[in-house]
């Protein structure tokens, strides 16, 4: 195998590896979801994502409303 064509494998398995992650995010965003909607704590997925209650929230939970976000100009 040439140089080249190692290129492209490991381009290939880029790819690959990125197209993994994307679905792998998906896939715990729909199990806390669904944890949430089964009556799991935020402290309870937090725990079992090894992060504090406060980064589950944040990571997973409903986005702020507009007036609590902080404008930026």
């Amino acid at each position: 195998m040439n140089t080249s064509e190692r290129v492209a494998r490991d381009l290939l398995r880029v790819q690959r590896a990125s197209i993994e992650e994307v679905e792998a995010v998906e896939r715990l965003r729909q199990a806390v979801s669904g944890a949430i909607r089964a009556g799991a704590s935020w402290a309870q997925v937090a725990t079992h994502l090894g992060v504090t209650e406060r980064a589950a929230r944040r990571r997973f939970g409903s986005p702020p409303a507009p007036e609590d976000q902080t404008a930026l100009f």
